[in-house]
């Protein structure tokens, strides 16, 4: 998740991210905990919201759960 946020190796970690997050984060309404540097973890948000976040703002590189 260090890498450009303009890379394809980013967006594919971004995708890996997701697809673990969909399969194993609990979910409230259709929305999951944000780790972008915005909302660091404090804020849900929808799955489409994540995605332009991640790329706009970058992941919040001290999450670890």
């Amino acid at each position: 998740m260090k890498a450009s946020h303009l890379s394809d190796e980013y967006e594919k970690g971004v995708e890996d991210f997701f697809q673990f997050a969909q399969q194993n984060a609990p979910i409230m309404s259709e929305k999951y905990l944000c780790v972008c540097l915005k909302c660091v973890n404090e804020r849900r948000q929808s799955l489409n919201d994540i995605k332009s976040y991640f790329i706009c703002e970058g992941m919040y590189l001290i999450y670890t759960k």
